[in-house]
C-alpha cells in the first residue's frame, strides 16, 4: 500500500479529508479488509510512526528589524550533516545580526540540509519581513516552487505555511558555489556544524503536520526506504544461508539471483519478450537500418545480412555448448521425432532438447 498516498491524504488542504482520514486510522480494525487496515499493517512492518508533529520551534528569534539579506547552505562530510546560516539586517551589513551553525541527524542528505537552512532562517526572523534568501542550491530552489510535487513536498509545505502565517515576503536568489564571498562563509558555518554534537530535530520545523518517522528521523523517500528494507531482508537470509544465491555480488543482486535461480528456458523467454516489446516500442513500423526494409524479429533473426556474423556467432557458441550438436535457426514451428540431434529456434518460441526429447514451448 503506497505511503505516499497516505502521507498526501493525512496532509491534504482540505479539511474534511483530513478529519476523515484522522477518524478512518483512529477507528478502524486491523483484521478489516480496508486501506486504513492496510496502511496500520505497513507501517507495523516496516516498524514506522505516523503522527501529527506538534513539537515546536525553539530557537531564539531576531526581535527587531523587517528587512534582511539570508545566506544558507548545507554541508554532509563523513557521513554527518550540518546547516549554516548568516542573516543580515540590511541596514547594517558588515555584521550578521544572526548565525547558527545547526548539525542535524546523520540520515538526512545535504539537500535536506540546504531546505531545512532556509525554512529555519525564516523562522528566526521577525513577523512581516522582507526577506532575499541566498544559495547555491538548485535542488532547494526547484523544492520552494509552487509546481514542486516531489518527495520533499512536506518541506515545502512547511516553508508556505510559514511564510503565509509570519507574513514574510520573500525573494530566492541562486548564488555560485564556493565563489561567492558570503556561500563561503556560510558553507564553512555548516561544514563546521558536523562535528557538534548536539543534534537539531527538523521536526521543530514540520509543525502540525502528519509525519513519517523511523528511529526519530522524517521519512521523505518512501520509495527508497521501502527498497532498502525488502534488500536488507534478503541479505540477512542470504547470512544465514550462504548457498541461497551462488557468487553473491550486493552491488548486482538482482542480476546474480537471475543467474543463478532461473532456468535457461526462462532466461531465454525474458530475453525473447523484451526484444519483442523494443522492436514494437512506439507508434508506425520499423525499418531495419542496413537493409531499409520493413523489420521484426523474424527479419533481425533469420533475413538481415548485417547480421550475419552475429549469427553465425550465436549458432557456433550454442554448437559448443551442446557438444558439437548442430544448432539451427528454424523459418517454421515444428515438433520433431524423439532423439532429433539438432537445436532448433524460432522467433516466436524455442525447440530444446530434454531428457532425450525434442518439445516445442508455446508463445507466452
Amino acid at each position: 500500500m503506497n505511503l505516499r498516498t497516505m502521507n498526501l491524504i493525512a496532509n491534504n488542504k482540505n479539511k474534511l479529508i483530513r478529519k476523515a482520514f484522522k477518524y478512518g486510522i483512529k477507528h478502524c480494525e486491523e483484521t478489516k479488509d480496508n486501506i486504513y487496515a492496510k496502511w496500520l499493517s505497513v507501517l507495523k512492518e516496516y516498524n514506522l510512526t505516523f503522527v501529527q508533529n506538534d513539537t515546536k520551534f525553539r530557537i531564539a528569534k531576531i526581535k527587531t528589524g523587517n528587512s534582511f539579506d539570508i545566506h544558507t547552505d548545507g554541508s554532509r562530510i563523513n557521513q554527518k550533516t550540518g546547516m549554516g546560516i548568516n542573516i543580515y539586517d540590511t541596514s547594517n551589513r558588515s555584521v550578521p545580526c544572526k548565525t547558527l551553525s545547526l548539525r542535524i541527524n546523520n540520515h538526512y542528505s545535504n539537500n535536506i540540509a540546504e531546505i531545512c537552512s532556509i525554512i529555519t532562517s525564516i523562522n528566526v526572523i521577525p513577523r512581516n519581513s522582507k526577506v532575499t534568501i541566498h544559495t547555491d542550491s538548485e535542488v532547494a530552489i526547484e523544492v520552494l516552487k509552487d509546481r514542486y510535487k516531489g518527495d520533499f513536498l512536506t518541506l515545502k509545505e512547511a516553508f508556505f505555511r510559514t511564510t503565509k502565517n509570519r507574513k514574510i515576503e520573500y525573494e530566492i536568489k541562486k548564488v555560485e558555489a564556493h565563489k561567492d564571498s558570503e556561500n563561503i562563509k556560510v558553507d564553512l558555518i555548516a561544514k563546521n556544524a558536523t562535528t557538534r554534537e548536539d543534534i537539531f530535530d527538523i521536526r521543530n520545523l514540520l509543525k502540525n503536520q502528519h509525519l513519517l518517522v523511523k528511529d526519530g528521523v522524517v521519512v521523505f523517500n518512501h520509495k527508497k526506504m521501502t527498497i532498502t528494507r525488502h534488500l536488507s531482508v534478503r541479505h540477512n537470509k542470504m547470512n544465514e544461508n550462504p548457498n541461497f544465491i551462488l557468487n553473491q555480488s550486493w552491488d548486482s543482486l538482482n542480476v546474480q539471483y537471475l543467474k543463478t535461480r532461473l532456468t535457461p528456458k526462462t532466461k531465454y523467454f525474458i530475453w525473447r519478450n523484451s526484444i519483442n516489446a523494443h522492436i514494437n516500442f512506439g507508434k508506425g513500423k520499423s525499418f531495419c537500418y542496413d537493409c531499409g526494409t520493413e523489420s521484426d524479429l523474424f527479419h533481425y533473426i533469420h533475413e538481415c545480412p548485417g547480421l550475419d556474423s552475429a549469427r553465425y556467432f550465436c549458432k557456433s557458441k550454442i554448437s559448443d555448448i551442446l557438444e558439437g550438436r548442430e544448432c539451427l535457426l528454424s523459418h517454421f514451428q515444428f515438433k520433431p521425432e524423439k532423439h532429433h540431434h539438432a537445436l532448433h529456434f524460432h522467433h516466436n518460441g524455442i525447440t530444446s532438447l530434454e531428457d532425450g526429447y525434442m518439445q516445442f514451448h508455446k508463445d507466452t
